[in-house]
């Protein structure tokens, strides 16, 4: 071998790129994983496909007359919804369906709101949004296939707490949010980036539990 090319392979070899051991891939993947988050928050936040993303996440029915009003526990908002539409003559009664400590917190609620207590029937069985349908159609006097509900909760979860009362066998769904989350002078306007910021962590979160209860034959 002439000397030249002793020295071209050489050269080659210091320039060539050393192979990643195992931290060295792991740390490539974290750091491309960290781009693609980025990325894709940017997108969210300052690009209409926020907007679309959320919509997604939201189903909410026309306002209907009920026989059952049923608060899903989780935000006291829901709370605070139900005891208006009690008000408005949506229906008469008011299921709280929650956790045990969670149930009391919003049965106190409705009453601070004018709710009657002998209008406040109490799940406290329920922990997850699979729970609801289930515990509440063990009340006595609930037929969900004849009774009509309309459900409340979180604006985002809407769509995923439909699902799974219709999955269980629900007939009459009406799906109701607190309305000054999307309608009203109340409510953040569409398309202002301040409002995809604030709802990101619970669109991501709705989304992800979207993915983990159909994995899980829930949905």
């Amino acid at each position: 071998m002439s000397n030249a090319q002793q020295a071209s392979g050489e050269a080659g070899e210091r320039t060539r790129r050393p192979r990643r051991g195992p931290i060295g891939r792991l740390w490539w993947c974290v750091q491309w994983t960290a781009n693609l988050v980025v990325a894709a928050v940017a997108v969210w936040v300052f690009t209409p496909a926020g907007d679309g993303g959320a919509r997604k996440l939201v189903h909410l029915d026309p306002p209907a007359q009920a026989d059952y009003i049923v608060a899903l526990g989780g935000s006291h908002d829901a709370a605070v919804e139900a005891a208006a539409l009690h008000a408005a003559g949506v229906a008469p009664i008011v299921i709280v369906t929650s956790t045990g400590e969670g149930a009391a917190a919003f049965v106190g609620i409705l009453t601070a709101y004018g709710v009657p207590a002998d209008a406040i029937r109490t799940d406290p069985n329920a922990g997850r949004t699979c729970d609801h349908p289930r515990t509440v159609a063990a009340l006595p006097g609930v037929d969900k296939q004849t009774d009509r509900f309309c459900i409340v909760t979180s604006v985002l979860h809407t769509s995923r707490a439909r699902a799974c009362f219709a999955r269980a066998g629900y007939n009459h769904i009406i799906m109701a949010a607190p309305r000054w989350q999307f309608a009203g002078p109340l409510a953040p306007p569409e398309g202002a980036w301040g409002h995809r910021v604030q709802r990101l962590p619970a669109a991501i979160y709705e989304t992800a539990a979207w993915a983990y209860y159909r994995l899980r034959g829930w949905l």
